[in-house]
């Protein structure tokens, strides 16, 4: 199944040139990481981390 998805979301979104995640420890699960939307921030796929650039809060 996951090798399905992975294929879907590769065809849907290869063409748009934005980065896609996958299997990142965030979302609805007893473990995540807390992702803010609309924070600008920098994923960096060599160290396998992102970074936020501006605060989180206001």
């Amino acid at each position: 199944k996951e090798e399905a998805l992975y294929e879907l979301l590769m065809g849907v979104t290869e063409a748009l040139n934005i980065p896609v995640i996958l299997g990142a420890p965030f979302g609805h699960g007893n473990q995540n990481f807390p992702f803010p939307i609309g924070v600008q921030a920098i994923l960096d796929t060599q160290e396998l981390a992102i970074r936020s650039i501006d605060s989180p809060v206001s």
